[in-house]
């Protein structure tokens, strides 16, 4: 389970999650995944996230009933800095991540999945559910999207507040691209949005 992964602590140099975090929440996420990962190791993590403080009350209505702990950017960042962890850099999942690769497939798989399995109690019911999402994308996608975090093990405690305030200054000038990353690491993430997108 994910809760109660057989891996050494400090043993890994990179944890690569995405859309995985919902069945523990982010924070939780964090903080027990931090464990396996060694000082100077990084986390990538995709997060459905908020992009405006401010968005329309039937869309909140529908995300808080479906992933409550969703919040925006600059919380996210607050959670993983508060965990131990410098953010990196962060970048919101392109709108074609949802629909050519996620969303589209979907509805051209709806008919013939109906017409097999709508005798199946609670099909139609999950069917108009996913649907439903996919309407509130098509018309608010502006206000939320998933966002890759990336952050980096920078202590085994929380850091300590002039570090913190230090790291959020980073981001605010530069979206964290100040803090020195492996080259290889980004030649990793290149090729796997390449590949994905």
């Amino acid at each position: 389970p994910m809760y109660d992964l057989p891996i050494e602590d400090e043993a890994l140099d990179l944890i690569w999650s995405e859309g995985s975090t919902a069945s523990l929440g982010f924070r939780q996420a964090i903080n027990y995944w931090g464990k396996f990962l060694k000082v100077g190791g990084f986390i990538v993590i995709s997060e459905l996230s908020w992009l405006t403080t401010h968005r329309p009350a039937e869309l909140e209505d529908f995300w808080v009933s479906e992933y409550p702990e969703m919040s925006t950017i600059a919380q996210k960042l607050s959670h993983i800095e508060r965990s131990g962890f410098k953010p990196v850099g962060h970048f919101v999942l392109p709108e074609r991540g949802w629909t050519d690769n996620y969303y589209d497939p979907i509805i051209e798989r709806t008919g013939p999945f109906l017409n097999e399995n709508k005798r199946i109690n609670g099909t139609v019911d999950i069917v108009k559910e996913i649907l439903k999402e996919i309407n509130m994308y098509h018309r608010y996608n502006g206000y939320y999207g998933h966002v890759y975090y990336i952050m980096q093990k920078c202590t085994k405690g929380r850091l300590r507040k002039k570090e913190r305030e230090k790291t959020a200054a980073d981001q605010q000038a530069g979206n964290g691209k100040g803090h020195p990353l492996p080259v290889f690491f980004w030649q990793f993430l290149s090729y796997l949005i390449k590949v994905t997108f």
